[in-house]
Parts: structure tokens; C-alpha cells; sequence
């Protein structure tokens, strides 16, 4: 299994994503935004860094060539 996958699935197991209840889960959804401890949490399923998204480190963990998500509309 691909080890993001695998970080990712474990993740969601064991706790809530950095994201529930948090005041820019709308904007970082709808503005394609991330913070470092979401990228944190989808590669190693913790919970360490800071909620400041930036398109950067969206662009990081989803512009991935082999899963080709950057190029999915959700509009």
C-alpha cells in the first residue's frame, strides 16, 4: 500500500482530522487552501504545526502526478 494512503487511513481511524471544528474548514475547502498541520496529518497522522493555510502547501499535497487531484473540479 502507498504510505501516504496507509498515513492517511490510520489517521482517520484514530482521530478527528485536524479540521473538525476548526473556523477555516469553508475557506480552505471552497479556496483550495491548506495549513501545515493537515499536511503534517495526511503524512504521518499527527497532529503538529500550524493552522495558517496557504495555497503552498495545498499545491504540496495534492498536486500529486500519480493520483492526478490537482486537476479535479469540484465547482
Amino acid at each position: 500500500m502507498n504510505r501516504p494512503i496507509f498515513n492517511i487511513l490510520r489517521a482517520i481511524k484514530s482521530e478527528d482530522p485536524p479540521c473538525a471544528g476548526c473556523s477555516w474548514y469553508k475557506r480552505c475547502a471552497f479556496n483550495k487552501i491548506a495549513c501545515a498541520m493537515f499536511k503534517n496529518y495526511t503524512e504521518s497522522g499527527e497532529l503538529i504545526g500550524d493552522m495558517n493555510p496557504t495555497t503552498k502547501i495545498y499545491k504540496e499535497i495534492y498536486n500529486d502526478v500519480r493520483f492526478r487531484i490537482a486537476q479535479v473540479s469540484y465547482g
